[in-house]
């Protein structure tokens, strides 16, 4: 940029030209992400489910309570998301932040980088491991046998909610435990992953009879449903509390599972949830897939999740709202 400047002194008079030029300047700490991707700790949180509802789930907790802030960048891995930050005090906040909304287990490591012995002076890099349970809502778990006796519940349970901890439902008997971090990982030989969300199957409904057994807000109902207008099954199923015949349900097909981990009977079928409607106009084009509507879903149905959510002012009406546009 140049300016062209005036002076007059003594009844002289000259004109001379200014040059300026602009640069843009970062903070110390700016520099260094820029030119070297500086950071001195590392959160890798890492989730190893066959579907993404969880960091659904983790995404809107960090944007609802602003934990990305002090980042110097994030990057996506493969089954998890890299945390960088330019100090450790920032790092462990977001480790605590993690840890008291879900069960996880969490290791330590530091490196040293450089050293400055006549200073006493020590450079290190520290890395915390973040490692979520390996499963999520609605999937369903086989749980070795005595264990599962001590818990009270039978081997084969549907995972109801994973919060700070485990919610599992014995969808036979009506039964819910909730477990801790310590709980499961220190006995996590004795569950094993059957089966995902991403294998639900739809079923429709023939005919329902009366609830056999109510509990914990489930009724046991014995219900006729059919797959594909072709096989249809006679089972009992948890969800009886508001069903009625030819609505939808998803669920878990299990006649001709091959899988090493079932050491007994299982039923032909678990039944998980009734099929959302997904006719709904969102105020907004939002492209979503089968995961998304489970854990919308989820979000009508659960206050505390609503309570920890992003962008949602007046949760009472966005619950009724979508509560209607899910009976439509």
């Amino acid at each position: 940029m140049k300016i062209s400047v005036t002076i007059e002194e003594h009844g002289v008079r000259e004109e001379i030209i200014l040059n300026y030029s602009i640069k843009n300047k970062q903070c110390k700490d700016c520099e260094k992400v820029e030119a070297k991707q500086h950071w001195k700790a590392i959160v890798q949180v890492r989730h190893k489910a066959e579907h993404k509802r969880f960091f659904i789930h983790l995404e809107q907790l960090i944007l609802k309570h602003k934990a990305y802030t002090e980042t110097t960048n994030i990057k996506i891995r493969n089954n998890g998301i890299d945390f960088y930050f330019g100090d450790r005090a920032n790092a462990v906040k977001l480790v605590k932040f993690l840890e008291s909304f879900f069960p996880v287990k969490v290791l330590t490591s530091e490196r040293l980088i450089s050293k400055d012995i006549q200073n006493s002076k020590s450079n290190y890099k520290f890395s915390f491991s973040v490692e979520v349970v390996p499963f999520f809502t609605d999937d369903l778990l086989v749980i070795e046998k005595n264990f599962a006796h001590s818990l009270g519940i039978a081997p084969i349970v549907l995972v109801k909610k994973l919060a700070n901890t485990i919610s599992l439902l014995d969808f036979i008997n009506l039964k819910i435990i909730k477990l801790n971090a310590n709980q499961y990982f220190s006995n996590r030989d004795k569950f094993n992953l059957l089966c995902s969300s991403k294998l639900l199957t739809k079923f429709t409904i023939i005919e329902i009879n009366k609830p056999i057994l109510k509990r914990e807000g489930y009724h046991l109902v014995p219900i006729t449903v059919t797959k594909n207008e072709m096989d249809v099954f006679e089972i009992k199923t948890h969800l009886g509390k508001d069903l009625k015949e030819e609505d939808t349900l998803l669920g878990y097909d299990l006649t001709n599972f091959n899988n090493s981990i079932i050491t007994e009977d299982v039923p032909e079928l678990v039944l998980v949830r009734k099929e959302t409607n997904k006719n709904v106009k969102w105020k907004e084009n939002l492209n979503l897939n089968e995961e998304h509507f489970y854990y919308l879903e989820d979000v009508a149905n659960d206050k505390e999740i609503v309570g920890n959510l992003c962008e949602i002012e007046n949760k009472n009406e966005i619950i009724e709202e979508f509560e209607l546009k899910m009976n439509v």
